[in-house]
């Protein structure tokens, strides 16, 4: 039982600390206060993973909304290039911001894979 509880707690702080990079990322995009189109490229591949993943789970509300947004994204495939970015055109703010959502999803996936691994005794299968 003492593993489970632990478990709980740090499942607990990973939500929390995702939660509150959210917050942050909404924050800083708030100040910016510059209005930006969507990103229609990536609605395109969302909607083509989702729809995929929701075929193989049977559920249809994801690959329902897997559809709608790959049909967005296809809608307006000619505006895929418009505010797409390569590293080199980001300023140092935009870096920055994207270099803390990296570190901090890495560090949420490798405590979701030990918390997983102490859930299931140290087996992964």
């Amino acid at each position: 039982m003492v593993i489970e509880t632990t478990v709980l707690i740090a499942l607990l702080v990973l939500v929390l600390a995702v939660f509150l990079l959210a917050v942050i990322v909404y924050s800083l995009i708030k100040k910016s206060k510059k209005k930006q189109e969507p990103d229609y490229y990536t609605l395109f591949v969302m909607g083509i993973i989702w729809f995929i993943t929701g075929i193989l789970l049977n559920n249809p509300a994801l690959w329902a909304l897997g559809l709608i947004f790959f049909a967005v994204g296809l809608s307006n495939c000619k505006k895929w290039n418009k505010n797409r970015k390569e590293w080199k055109q980001l300023d140092k703010k935009e870096r920055l911001l994207l270099v803390t959502i990296l570190i901090v999803l890495a560090i949420v996936f490798f405590g979701e894979v030990i918390l997983f691994l102490l859930a299931n005794g140290g087996n992964f299968f």
